[in-house]
């Protein structure tokens, strides 16, 4: 084990409004957003952090989904 995770991912501003075609209150960012996961670094050895991002970007008449993977490297 390398690190753990503390508490839950929080994220920028969004914009919240209700979408008539889903029929739901929906979130959403324009143009930027900003997602932070605080961790507590528990090893002295060098070890990546993995993962994909995924994400929608939308307009009035679809929607195209994305996933882009990312590695973090650390190095004490």
């Amino acid at each position: 084990e390398y690190f753990k995770l503390l508490g839950s991912v929080s994220e920028s501003n969004p914009i919240k409004s209700f979408d008539a075609i889903f029929e739901i209150d929906v979130s959403f960012f324009e143009r930027s957003a900003e997602f932070i996961q605080p961790i507590k670094i528990i090893s002295l050895n060098e070890f990546n952090i993995t993962g994909n991002i995924s994400y929608m970007v939308c307009n009035e008449k679809m929607c195209i989904p994305y996933e882009v993977p990312f590695k973090i490297n650390f190095i004490p």
